[in-house]
């Protein structure tokens, strides 16, 4: 079994992690880079209420009723920087999303109108996220984790803080990414997505204490990823020394735990998730059970 066991934050951060996509993913066609690129739209156009307290107090309901002239557009190498893709890759992603309605292209960027954001689509999907959101917060409480008691939970009815908790969980998914992206090392977006998966499952086995036993099948299942693909970006991960082959599957190798960056990638990540649980405690998201 590895070595050093990834704590409760990182873990609970890597699966709201792979919730988010999956919801998201849903929203966009199915399609992974479209959902991140979405994902890193929103939170460049609304992402700054959070900066200020009272900015983000005031509109801490649903995003949709945030004028579109007050939203912050960012334009697509700014999201090629930040999600570590080819500009060409961010541009035809874009096309795609402008193509589908959800975004719209301005001289002064991109954004998300609130028009893309009230469709039923996306409002059931912003309630199974918050679900998730809900699932993540109480993981953290449990462990006594992120500067939360075990009596705390995520408010229930969530609706009139909505807009800032999604803010402020999409902003910590996106850093948990780029946090794995930058200590790992990846070829592409599809490698990152099924080492995240990965590195969850890992952790879960941890959590369970048993050996974690990851085959191909089992994590093609989990991250509705074909078979077929999943085996040839496991491949590509053992090549580069990011996973160790077994007979009956692969094994996230000691090593890439128990290194100084590895240890530092995971109190960043933890980091995080604190600073994530007090922007929403100061908003109300966070009360007492």
């Amino acid at each position: 079994m590895t070595s050093t066991p990834v704590p409760p934050p990182a873990f609970a951060s890597l699966t709201l992690c792979l919730e988010f996509i999956r919801v998201t993913r849903d929203c966009v066609g199915g399609d992974l880079q479209r959902a991140l690129v979405f994902a890193a739209i929103i939170d460049a156009n609304v992402g700054h209420l959070d900066d200020n307290p009272e900015a983000s107090v005031r509109a801490a309901a649903l995003d949709p009723t945030y004028p579109d002239d007050l939203r912050r557009p960012i334009r697509s190498q700014r999201i090629a920087e930040s999600l570590g893709l080819p500009r060409q890759t961010i541009r035809n992603k874009v096309n795609q999303l402008v193509d589908m309605g959800i975004v719209t292209e301005t001289e002064a960027g991109l954004i998300i109108p609130t028009g893309s954001l009230v469709t039923e689509a996306f409002l059931l999907a912003l309630e199974a996220y918050l679900g998730a959101l809900a699932t993540h917060i109480a993981a953290l409480a449990s462990a006594g984790a992120a500067g939360l008691e075990k009596t705390e939970r995520l408010i229930d009815p969530i609706w009139p803080v909505s807009g800032a908790a999604m803010r402020m969980a999409t902003r910590h998914v996106l850093r948990t990414i780029g946090e794995v992206r930058e200590e790992v090392g990846f070829e592409g977006l599809l490698m990152e997505f099924v080492m995240i998966g990965v590195l969850r499952e890992t952790a879960r086995a941890q959590a369970a204490g048993i050996e974690p036993r990851l085959t191909g099948l089992r994590l093609a299942e989990t991250l509705g990823v074909p078979r077929e693909t999943l085996r040839r970006q496991l491949r590509a991960l053992s090549a580069l020394g990011r996973l160790e082959d077994r007979s009956w599957g692969v094994v996230v190798p000691d090593t890439l735990f128990d290194s100084p960056s590895a240890r530092t990638m995971i109190e960043r990540i933890d980091r995080d998730a604190t600073r994530m649980v007090r922007r929403l405690r100061n908003v109300g998201a966070i009360v007492q059970a």
